[in-house]
């Protein structure tokens, strides 16, 4: 096509194993450990046609699918300040 037409593609897999996460819950760090598996593809190009040079059509696409396969979350704060006078309840 005369290289009016440029196209790139990529695919990828990750399989992860003990992946680590932090993140924020009521003002707490919470340290995840995670399995986690990812898969994606990304194509994007651009598009010339002859009879405009002056026109590009670019486009692109992503496509994501996760999946987390077990998880074991640490909460690094002791609400009970170590007194065994209090009792901490959990959801």
């Amino acid at each position: 096509m005369d290289g009016r037409l440029v196209l790139n593609a990529a695919g990828f897999i990750y399989d992860y194993t003990g992946l680590q996460s932090t993140r924020i819950r009521n003002n707490t760090s919470i340290n995840e450990n995670i399995d986690a598996a990812i898969l994606g593809l990304e194509v994007e190009g651009t598009w010339r046609p002859a009879e405009m040079p002056a026109l590009a059509v670019d486009f692109a696409y992503g496509w994501l699918t996760s999946s987390v396969d077990g998880s074991q979350s640490i909460d690094p704060i002791n609400r009970t300040g170590g007194n065994p006078a209090y009792i901490l309840l959990n959801n």
